[in-house]
């Protein structure tokens, strides 16, 4: 008994003597650690993801990071803080996530500083990290990274080795569609105007078709599949208009190419629909995909590509097969 009473005695004593040692100043916010940090409090990384998108009508985007800035306890003196580019983090952040990413153009780069008012816990402003807009045309590689550390002046505070760092990371890509649409742009074509286009190609689409295939009864669309696995159509629109987004759907269709000229020589894709992310909108009881355009490109002339199931069920007629076309549409934004 006696020895279990001895052995309390000195886990109290342990405890005592710990709660002392971490509360004897009040300055300490971890045990150990004198310093008043100052840190960015963005999210769990400190990471912002942007990207850039090189279009035939211009480039899209936007980079516009901003990190709110903090320090452990309230600042004894007003405190400056500076965000420092540091490329020398590009390696170490490329080897922990399989990235290969470049170090922006510096002199590209506008980067903002901050101040923490005596006795607030909270700068004033956060440190923001942008590219113009006009500088989007020379982001040409595929991904860039602005790593860059907080330097402190003022009071007692010191930057935080670890928070104190931020990173924006630029991914680049060419595309003309939208992924993040949250509207049409323009106005979606009605069966009347369409009824003015011409369908002047083909290819695995039954000649009978032709003449009604843009007559605005989308069912009557029909693709002669028997033993294939793609088809394709040419339309031209009478005049020039500017394309600011298109549906294509088939029952039978896997994927789908679309693209756009002006003199039915030269032409521009407009991408495959399974790259892309569509806008779905909703027309009576059923819903179209539509494929949104960052902005209308100058068309006279429409060809899809269109890659079939050929194992698809199909309608037997006259020995042929068929695969309904549910849709195809233009939104123009003239």
């Amino acid at each position: 008994m006696q020895n279990i009473k001895y052995i309390l005695m000195i886990l109290l004593g342990l405890t005592t003597i710990a709660f002392t040692s971490c509360s004897d100043s009040e300055t300490y916010d971890v045990c150990g650690n004198p310093n008043n940090l100052v840190y960015l409090s963005a999210n769990s990384t400190n990471t912002f993801n942007c990207a850039v998108v090189h279009t035939p009508v211009g480039d899209f985007g936007d980079i516009d990071a901003k990190f709110p800035v903090k320090i452990q306890r309230a600042a004894t003196a007003n405190t400056e803080v500076k965000a420092v580019i540091d490329n020398s983090l590009i390696d170490t952040y490329n080897t922990a996530h399989n990235t290969t990413y470049v170090a922006a153009p510096e002199n590209m780069v506008n980067i903002t500083s901050a101040t923490i008012l005596r006795d607030t816990i909270s700068a004033m402003d956060s440190i923001e990290v942008s590219i113009d807009k006009t500088n989007f045309s020379s982001l040409n590689e595929e991904g860039y990274l602005i790593p860059f550390r907080l330097e402190v002046s003022g009071g007692d505070a010191k930057a935080s080795e670890e928070r104190g760092v931020g990173y924006v990371v630029i991914k680049t890509l060419k595309s003309i569609v939208n992924d993040y649409s949250t509207k049409l742009l323009g106005t979606e074509q009605s069966n009347d105007v369409a009824k003015t286009w011409t369908c002047i190609a083909a290819t695995n689409l039954d000649k009978d078709q032709y003449s009604s295939m843009l007559d605005g009864d989308y069912s009557s669309w029909s693709f002669l599949t028997k033993n294939s696995s793609a088809a394709s159509f040419t339309v031209d629109l009478g005049a020039t208009h500017k394309v600011s987004g298109f549906m294509v759907s088939c029952a039978m269709m896997t994927n789908a190419e679309v693209l756009i000229s002006t003199d039915g020589n030269a032409w521009t894709s407009l991408g495959f629909v399974n790259d892309h992310k569509p806008l779905e909108t909703q027309s009576g009881w059923y819903s179209i995909d539509w494929y949104v355009l960052y902005a209308g490109v100058p068309t006279r002339y429409v060809k899809v590509n269109v890659t079939l199931d050929p194992n698809h069920w199909y309608w037997e007629y006259f020995d042929w097969g068929y695969a309904t076309m549910d849709g195809f549409g233009l939104c123009f934004d003239d």
